[in-house]
């Protein structure tokens, strides 16, 4: 709700009712918000902090535009922490739907399974899986895209598991041992002595709409997620 519309409206009430100091304001959401929109990693979690500060805008500003000038109202802070109580009733039921998704409980009974070398996802897209808070496995994951250009058959010399919609077709080397609503989890029936692997970094997947549209961070040495156990 609060990005949708009332962000946008709440900062040019702000600034045509004149908010104490609202230059203050406007420059702190402007250093989150900015930031945010330049890096190509976007995360809810990163402009947490403009939600209060915006919370506190709409409520101050809509209190200026109902109250008569010259006089004064004690009602912005009532409003505030309504809007405070609302905001985080829609976070927790947020929070408890989206940790229901079948596919991030997909990555989570992969996260408690042995030798997981690999894994390959068919049925979503990198910004939907959780990424490795729910696999927190050292072990790459593909996209369609990235195999796109082998054949099913071949899938078995790459991962070891596959996560898939229910009615996806049959793969060959491949059989369920999960079914979560309408994904499966599959599991390579004959798994090679070693697995083949893409070129690149397995744990950087390419993210359409991001990759080589904006600048991407790079780290001297290079970052490694899971470093190579010693001895």
């Amino acid at each position: 709700m609060f990005s949708a519309g009332v962000f946008p409206a709440t900062i040019g009430l702000a600034i045509k009712r004149r908010v104490p100091f609202w230059g203050l304001w406007i420059s702190l959401l402007a250093s989150i918000l900015v930031v945010h929109s330049w890096i190509p990693n976007k995360q809810y979690r990163f402009v947490f902090a403009a939600v209060p500060i915006c919370i506190l805008l709409t409520a101050i500003a809509y209190v200026a535009h109902q109250t008569p000038r010259g006089k004064k109202s004690q009602r912005p802070g009532k409003l505030a922490w309504f809007l405070v109580a609302y905001s985080c009733l829609g976070i927790l039921i947020t929070t408890m739907l989206l940790s229901k998704h079948p596919v991030l409980q997909g990555y989570l009974f992969l996260s408690r399974q042995p030798q997981v070398a690999a894994v390959l996802d068919l049925k979503s897209e990198w910004y939907e899986t959780g990424g490795y808070y729910y696999f927190h496995q050292a072990a790459p994951i593909y996209f369609r895209q990235d195999l796109a250009a082998i054949a099913p058959a071949a899938y078995g010399e790459y991962v070891s598991n596959i996560l898939c919609p229910h009615d996806q077709a049959v793969i060959p080397g491949f059989t369920t041992v999960k079914t979560i609503r309408n994904i499966d989890i599959r599991r390579n029936s004959a798994p090679p002595e070693q697995y083949r692997q893409l070129p690149g970094d397995p744990y950087q997947p390419q993210q359409g709409g991001v990759d080589g549209v904006l600048p991407q961070p790079v780290f001297d040495p290079p970052l490694q997620l899971f470093p190579p156990a010693e001895g």
